[in-house]
């Protein structure tokens, strides 16, 4: 949780997209977990298959979008 905060307070990172591996069928489930606790984090998943294809994450005025690299 500690990451994604650190990363969202960071302006300069304000529309980056980062990719992760494997991440629609195994790691968004940990990433959303933490995510949702804060109730300052807003997310919007777009699923396919069963997986997830991205996240977008807005917290304030920052955005950043989490892609599955195998997708």
């Amino acid at each position: 949780m500690r990451l994604f905060l650190n990363i969202l307070e960071n302006k300069n990172l304000n529309g980056y997209t980062f990719y992760i591996h494997n991440f629609g069928k195994f790691d968004s489930i940990f990433i959303i977990k933490s995510l949702v606790l804060n109730n300052d984090i807003n997310l919007t998943p777009i699923w396919k298959d069963n997986g997830i294809l991205s996240l977008k994450i807005k917290y304030k005025n920052i955005k950043i979008n989490l892609l599955d690299s195998l997708q």
